[in-house]
């Protein structure tokens, strides 16, 4: 069933974890849940993490990323250029309670991180559609 970018845009706020997925050194997908407050508008997405970890070098080495939410029976998945920002600005506004335990010096820590991506293609399924729905962005 052919959706609007709108509605894909309510499922995605009303599931608080996606998967994130880089690419690691061997060039091989790395996959991992992450905490996902903050998809604006244009669906950039900001996460938070935390600056040793090994997802933050990945990036740096191969911005493409994929982060996918399930969704009913089925998923949306967005392919993006990520980047890191280590930014004021930026750390406030991706900043989130739940970050609160990791993180003792709020977003002023200098262990969190922004992760910003940045969206090229939104892809949608559910079951009983044929194939994958994609829009780029």
């Amino acid at each position: 069933m052919l959706k609007s970018v709108q509605d894909i845009r309510k499922m995605i706020e009303q599931q608080p974890v996606c998967d994130l997925i880089t690419v690691d050194g061997s060039g091989v997908p790395a996959e991992r849940a992450m905490f996902t407050p903050i998809v604006d508008d244009r669906f950039t997405v900001y996460l938070g993490t935390f600056a040793g970890s090994n997802k933050c070098g990945q990036i740096k080495t191969h911005s493409g990323v994929v982060a996918v939410w399930p969704v009913g029976t089925g998923y949306v998945s967005l392919r993006g250029k990520a980047e890191i920002l280590d930014d004021q600005p930026a750390k406030d506004h991706a900043w989130h309670p739940e970050f609160a335990p990791h993180f003792a010096g709020g977003s002023s820590d200098p262990n969190f991180l922004v992760i910003k991506i940045s969206p090229v293609s939104l892809t949608y399924y559910e079951e009983g559609m044929r194939e994958a729905e994609t829009i780029t962005l």
